[in-house]
């Protein structure tokens, strides 16, 4: 898996992505497709942080260099709450993040990993 660091710039909520394949929408640089889940604030790590917690604080959270990983476990997504009356639910899983030039995204790590199922 590769991770990258991604400039979002003005990001258009849509809870139909689908219809954003060729283009974000006009005076948006990224797509954030909300899904039915995503991760609780409570595992989020900041690994630009120094120190054996790598936990955010307030001086990091504004940081342009922060380097969040949420090692959180999955919950009903809140931002859920903000759908347009009358809509269907996502059909996300989980939230999505899509940008549409090449410059917004900097891969900087590789994790090799293997899922073990029990």
């Amino acid at each position: 898996m590769i991770l990258s660091e991604v400039a979002l710039g003005d990001m258009h909520q849509a809870f139909a992505p689908y219809q954003f394949k060729k283009s974000a929408p006009v005076y948006c640089h990224s797509v954030h497709g909300v899904g039915l889940q995503k991760p609780k604030m409570h595992g989020l790590k900041d690994l630009c942080q120094p120190g054996p917690d790598f936990n955010p604080n307030e001086m990091t959270y504004d940081k342009p260099n922060a380097c969040f990983l949420n090692t959180g476990i999955m919950a009903p997504n809140p931002d859920l709450e903000e759908m347009p009356a009358g809509e269907n639910l996502p059909d996300l899983k989980f939230n999505d993040f899509v940008v549409y030039d090449e410059a917004q995204v900097k891969m900087r790590y590789f994790v090799d990993f293997e899922i073990i199922l029990k």
